[in-house]
């Protein structure tokens, strides 16, 4: 008599999502990030996908050079969990009237032009914070200029009262 073994089945993995269904739901939240925060959030996460990215390259190419690297280097967990993990910057707040030596807090009847005032000044009452002083110092909200005389400030939003 000739005994037959049966083999035992293998145990089964857990049961992982397609890897298209992945890109895809990593697609989805990658979309929901601005040019600027997608920029961001590649430069700080994922420094070796900077590289394959030009600056003229639109959002949508972007994310597909991420999605295509991560995906070939395996670090599609990565990218998950980075972007769980991912806090965008507060908004830039685009104020008028930046020059060279950039305060926003001169009076507005001694200049010609329109400018607005320097949100740190407005919140604590005072004209001691200057954006930009030539060779001395540059406020910790400075986050550049913009054509034409655009500041970009930092300055944290007022936060809506909680009920």
């Amino acid at each position: 008599m000739v005994k037959i073994f049966k083999r035992k089945p293998k145990a089964e993995k857990p049961a992982r999502p397609e890897h298209g269904a992945n890109i895809g739901a990593l697609r989805r939240r990658l979309n929901q990030l601005d040019h600027d925060s997608l920029v961001a959030f590649i430069e700080a996460s994922f420094p070796a996908a900077i590289d394959l990215i030009s600056p003229a390259m639109g959002k949508a190419d972007k994310t597909d050079e991420l999605l295509d690297c991560c995906s070939k280097r395996m670090l599609l967990d990565e990218l998950e969990a980075a972007l769980d993990a991912y806090r965008p910057p507060p908004p830039l707040r685009r104020l008028a009237g930046a020059n060279m030596d950039i305060d926003l807090a001169t009076p507005p009847g001694t200049i010609a032009w329109r400018q607005d005032p320097c949100p740190w000044n407005e919140a604590e009452r005072t004209v001691e914070h200057r954006c930009a002083v030539k060779g001395v110092s540059i406020c910790r909200y400075f986050r550049g200029v913009e054509p034409l005389d655009t500041l970009l400030c930092a300055y944290p939003l007022p936060q809506d009262p909680v009920s």
